[in-house]
């Protein structure tokens, strides 16, 4: 009598381990499914939201004619490898610096090809009446690209440059 009550507890046993490790796997599965779900729907929500707000921006910058897509640029006319002493006053400083000019219509690079010497001047001429101090912060390189875009397009006939920008820049 003894020996069939040690039976039934251990055929007891098994069948309580094998119905918690089941019910545990069940709650998993389901916890990955309803996570996984919720997952999704966040996702696919926020990118036609942001979608939704991209192509409106996009659409708005096509509209004021501004720089909606920065990676499309127009045609592009280099002037690289300047060195200019900066404006200084406890010794020499100097940068070094490479820029490019973003034109509006290709129709203008003849006329830039022409005017390399005086495009080079300008470029020189306002970077070097800047102190180093002017030129290691962003706002002062954003005057300096203004500077220069402003007396170049001063100088053009046949269209205007649209942008500045500096390919290479070192304030030593």
């Amino acid at each position: 009598m003894a020996e069939e009550k040690e039976k039934a507890e251990d055929a007891e046993q098994p069948k309580k381990g094998k119905t918690v490790i089941i019910i545990v796997a069940v709650v998993l599965v389901l916890l990955v499914v309803v996570g996984g779900a919720l997952a999704f729907l966040m996702l696919k929500g926020g990118e036609e939201e942001g979608g939704e707000k991209a192509h409106a921006t996009k659409a708005a910058d096509k509209k004021k004619g501004g720089h909606g897509d920065d990676l499309v640029a127009g045609p592009m006319f280099a002037v690289d490898n300047i060195i200019v002493n900066l404006v200084s006053e406890g010794g020499a400083r100097y940068a070094k610096f490479s820029v490019a000019l973003e034109l509006d219509a290709q129709e203008l690079s003849p006329e830039m090809l022409a005017k390399k010497a005086i495009v080079t001047d300008i470029i020189i001429s306002v970077v070097s009446s800047k102190t180093a101090e002017e030129l290691m912060n962003v706002k002062g390189k954003e005057g300096v690209k203004n500077e220069i875009m402003e007396k170049v397009n001063e100088r053009l006939k046949d269209g205007r440059v649209k942008n500045v920008y500096f390919t290479n820049f070192v304030v030593q």
